[in-house]
């Protein structure tokens, strides 16, 4: 048996570790041929009847010639999370699947940490960072039951076949990743194929408002209110009640999980304020990579303004838009907008429009623009593959910027 890795990112080489390990023969695939160690390893068109088995990254678009051809040979592709849910002891966990465009890996976060809070073993993986194959004998081996949160992409949810799920949890859908997929119906038919993986109809959570929950907000308002004051987006406050109190329904668990979210600290890259300036705010939102996410940041800004008597708001957009028209983004709250080549922004003469190659040659251009009292939101739009490795990068970057800009603190 042979096998191929198609994509040779961290997917790929998690499951190269796995099959090296089980002694199972391999190829390699990917675009960047020197991502290669081992040239050995290297696939070519010359293997493609020797192999049985393919395990695909979620980066790999469906339009990519090697995938086409894969296809017109019947050859069974797999992705990781089929392999882990092939090896798993199914009652070692309780598995909860989240997607959506937005949200997820904080909704994740959030999850992991509350369960950790009420000592319960709890694993995070997929799309937020680990492959599930990485813990699949520690979870076997585990004399205890583990929650595992697996954040799916709409790209990981295309390809996948396998999975089994006790909660499935759709966040929401907005326009986004149209360039990897055809349109938003199919990105659309991607997020919603999360719930034919699981178990139980009842197990399936949604923004549909339950009777159970319109309760909740009624008994608990005040504390919903301070939530969204703090910068949690309703959709995630909701989902995160209906799962925690399927998960442990018990009397104590709403107000826990109230106070829980309140004495949350910001997570980094999400609205994050920065401090160099008794007269400018900055805020890092490089976790921001499509239009909807833009736009909840620019909601944000308007009790910023009040309160800091600031005279001039300006976004800065950043990355590939992955084919999202911009055009549809309301720039009322905004003043000044520098954006790259990719993005084509609505018409607007009363918004001063700056156009920019890269982030790394903005900063005198962003000095000059500044006003006396400005507010600056870093609310990329784009992902950030342009010119770095993920949004973590992207977001350490703008912070270092802000933190050697000449400015006046007077």
């Amino acid at each position: 048996m042979s096998v191929l890795i198609f994509g040779y990112g961290s997917t790929g080489k998690s499951i190269e570790s796995y099959l090296v390990k089980n002694k199972i023969n391999y190829f390699i695939f990917d675009d960047n041929e020197k991502a290669f160690g081992d040239k050995k390893k290297m696939f070519t068109l010359n293997n493609l009847d020797n192999i049985d088995l393919v395990y695909i990254s979620p980066g790999i678009a469906p339009n990519h010639s090697l995938y086409k051809h894969l296809k017109n040979k019947n050859i069974e592709i797999k992705t990781d999370i089929d392999l882990f849910f092939e090896k798993i002891n199914y009652e070692k966990i309780i598995s909860i699947g989240v997607t959506g465009t937005n949200g997820k890996t904080s909704f994740v976060t959030l999850v992991e940490e509350f369960l950790k809070n009420e000592n319960l073993k709890t694993e995070s993986v997929g799309n937020i960072g680990k492959s599930p194959i990485s813990v699949i004998e520690e979870i076997n081996n585990s004399l205890e039951k583990t929650y595992l949160l697996i954040e799916l992409s709409s790209f990981q949810l295309f390809y996948s076949k396998k999975l089994v799920l006790d909660y499935g949890i759709l966040l929401n859908i907005t326009e986004d990743h149209l360039d990897w997929h055809s349109n938003i119906d199919e990105y659309t038919k991607s997020k919603n194929k999360i719930y034919s993986f699981v178990k139980e109809s009842n197990n399936k959570i949604s923004n549909v408002e339950s009777d159970s929950m319109e309760k909740i907000y009624s008994s608990h308002l005040d504390y919903i209110n301070k939530l969204i004051e703090k910068g949690f987006h309703e959709n995630t406050v909701l989902n995160f009640f209906k799962l925690i109190i399927q998960l442990l329904p018990h009397k104590e668990i709403i107000d826990k999980g109230f106070n829980f979210l309140l004495n949350q600290p910001n997570l980094e890259h999400r609205f994050e304020m920065i401090e160099n300036s008794s007269h400018h705010i900055f805020i890092n939102d490089s976790k921001s990579t499509n239009l909807a996410s833009v736009q909840f940041a620019i909601s944000k800004l308007n009790n910023l303004k009040i309160n800091h008597d600031a005279n001039q708001m300006i976004l800065i957009l950043h990355g590939d838009n992955k084919g999202i028209d911009f055009s549809k983004l309301d720039l009322r709250e905004v003043d000044t907008v520098f954006y790259t080549k990719n993005f084509k922004l609505l018409e607007n003469d009363k918004i001063k429009k700056i156009k920019y190659k890269s982030l790394k040659d903005i900063k005198e251009s962003l000095e000059k623009n500044l006003n006396t009292k400005s507010i600056v939101l870093f609310s990329c739009g784009g992902s950030s593959f342009t010119e770095f490795k993920n949004y973590k990068d992207r977001g350490i970057f703008f912070k270092n910027l802000v933190g050697n800009m000449a400015l006046d603190n007077d």
